[in-house]
């Protein structure tokens, strides 16, 4: 399972605002608020992919390896 948690807290880590996250990966701010806060980690199938996709795009490659996809 994917630590959503964990890799929005990088990406924030990063100097990404969750707002900046949502909007970039066209997705609603609550939802990836709510991830983000580990209020639930289940989301979309192609917010997911979204999310790895971002994640590879704006973080070091050691960084996006923690994330043992």
């Amino acid at each position: 399972m994917i630590d959503f948690q964990l890799l929005i807290l990088m990406l924030r880590n990063h100097g990404k605002k969750t707002s900046v996250i949502a909007k970039d990966i066209g997705a609603g701010y609550h939802h990836v608020k709510r991830l983000a806060s580990g209020e639930t980690q289940k989301t979309y199938f192609d917010t997911a992919i979204k999310l790895i996709d971002y994640a590879y795009e704006h973080l070091p490659e050691d960084q996006f390896m923690r994330l043992k996809l």
